[in-house]
């Protein structure tokens, strides 16, 4: 039970060819770069006493939900920021490994995890579950059903700490209301959690800026379990321990060992035993070191491969607990409209067909530009505010556009030439629409095949000029109204133009560099990228 200061993050490291045998933490340098940067004014020693002093009171009392046998619930969104896979191929994990995931940490904290039968006879006494559900989000953030699950191509191979803010803007959703985890390929680490503050008290932190980064982060080839699979997952770490471990982090656990190298500090749980450092590879038991005759590295906070682990503690459970009850951002999510379907449950949009030539070209259509024309009936007349296309090019690139509607039947046009990702010669285009929560999802898809003769040209793209400037060019058949909106990561509009009759325009945008949602309206037709200008 050795100490450890309160932390933003904790990070296990990776070696340059691969993952490696031991996780390494540089846990304490940045919680140093977070208070230096002035996003955690709370204490070690504050953060502990607010914790011992919630845990008394929380003991006092015979309601909580341990006691009346009601599960917390904790609404997850996973965003898998890919480099342009196929789903299911590297980065862009398949929905499976990501539903295997949920269920390890549903059984591994409610200790209904297979491996409980190999916790030692000593330690059954103190081992124990926090009765919580982690439920893959049922509502987004703007109240439409979601399956929990979003991709992203992120656009580059792997990503470093260094860049924290740049991949989780590429998608996030509200931290007070989502448990957001990240899966990405990470240059250097495994991944890492950001700690909670002991209260809503105001001035412990930050509160505008940690909100955009709280959730967890886990490397796509730790996070999921071979279990269910098989998945492509380092043989170490493929039990789905590390989700585990970072998410007791996210939740006010430290390391079981206290992250220094001697016997005279405390983890601050009690029914662990004194540990010198941490454990790695598979260790037998019973395992002694200088602070202890045995040592529970068997412990999820521990450093051992995924087959060692098996077991939180009854104080670490008590530490989790009101963390959950207390701790802005945590509590909050208990009570999350992401927890729930929203009353749309009459919703049926059908794409009735697509039309597209066999063959396009873009240098023959510039006069004409060869349109793909989707219709999508309403079949059960419901209220429906705005229809969601969405067209994955070849399996990988995805297209979005939001399409305003107030209709009992409706069709509409893209302009395929514009797609990103189309190849030479042959692809493959699936077409899916949505609207609200659509209870009949197997009407809202379909696939077309189309034969590109040459790919040079785009309606628009924005880039950093020379000068740094920022610039959307148009390059468009004939005079067409265009509207651009540029938002930020945070949902401002920052920029805004209109062009009554834009032809080939080059107009520049008063923006910095950084990561926006860029929504393009092209005559009838809207378009919906997410944008990184780099400096």
């Amino acid at each position: 039970m050795r100490c450890l200061r309160p932390v933003l993050a904790i990070i296990l490291m990776l070696s340059v060819s691969g993952l490696m045998a031991q996780r390494k933490c540089a846990t304490v340098e940045y919680q140093e770069i977070k208070r230096e940067t002035g996003k955690v004014h709370e204490t070690d020693e504050q953060f502990e006493q607010a914790l011992a002093d919630k845990i008394r009171e929380r003991k006092t009392n015979k309601f909580n939900k341990l006691t009346t046998g009601v599960p917390y619930r904790i609404p997850v969104v996973v965003h898998v920021i890919h480099n342009g896979e196929a789903v299911g191929t590297g980065r862009n994990i398949s929905d499976a490994q990501i539903f295997s995931q949920i269920e390890v940490l549903n059984k591994d904290y409610n200790r209904l995890n297979a491996d409980a039968a190999n916790t030692p006879a000593e330690f059954l006494p103190v081992a124990a579950n926090l009765n919580i559900e982690f439920v893959l989000a049922k509502q987004d953030p703007t109240g439409n059903c979601t399956d929990g699950i979003v991709r992203v191509d992120g656009n580059r191979d792997q990503w470093s700490l260094a860049r924290e803010a740049e991949f989780k803007a590429l998608s996030y959703w509200p931290a007070e209301d989502y448990l957001n985890i990240w899966v990405i390929k990470f240059q250097g680490f495994l991944g890492y959690a950001q700690f909670p503050v002991s209260s809503g008290l105001p001035g412990l932190e930050d509160e505008n800026t940690n909100r955009l980064t709280d959730g967890i982060i886990v490397d796509y080839r730790v996070f999921g379990s071979d279990d269910e699979g098989p998945f492509n997952l380092d043989p170490q770490y493929n039990k789905g321990r590390s989700t585990t471990h970072e998410v007791g982090h996210f939740l006010g656990l430290r390391h079981i060992w206290g992250d220094d190298t001697g016997c005279s500090a405390s983890d601050y749980v009690n029914d662990t035993p004194n540990q010198g450092e941490e454990t790695y590879d598979t260790p037998a038991y019973p395992l002694a070191d200088n602070c202890s005759s045995s040592i529970m590295f068997q412990n999820y906070m521990d450093y051992t491969d995924d087959v060692m682990l098996n077991l939180f503690t009854q104080d670490q459970v008590d530490r989790m607990v009101t963390v959950l009850e207390n701790s802005p951002r945590r509590a909050s999510l208990l009570t999350s409209h992401g927890l729930e379907l929203p009353d749309q449950t009459l919703v049926d949009v059908a794409l009735t067909s697509a039309e597209l030539p066999a063959s396009i070209t873009c240098a023959d259509n510039r006069a004409n530009r060869t349109p793909l024309t989707l219709t999508v009936s309403n079949v059960n007349d419901a209220d429906i505010a705005e229809l969601t296309f969405n067209i994955s090019v070849n399996d990988g690139t995805l297209e979005t556009a939001i399409i305003p509607v107030a209709f009992t039947g409706t069709t509409t046009q893209f302009d395929v030439t514009s797609l990103k990702g189309l190849v030479l010669g042959d692809n493959t285009l699936t077409l899916s629409v949505f609207a609200g929560c659509d209870q009949t999802p197997q009407n809202n898809i379909t696939s077309l095949s189309v034969n590109l003769l040459d790919n040079d040209c785009q309606p628009f793209i924005l880039y950093t000029g020379i000068a740094g400037q920022s610039t959307i060019t148009f390059d468009l058949p004939k005079p067409t109204y265009t509207h651009v909106s540029v938002i930020s990561t945070v949902g401002q509009e920052v920029a805004e133009v209109t062009l009554p009759k834009a032809v080939n325009e080059t107009i520049p945008i008063s923006i910095k560099p950084g990561v926006y949602i860029v929504r393009v309206q092209i005559g009838a037709s809207l378009y919906v990228r997410k944008v990184y200008l780099q400096p």
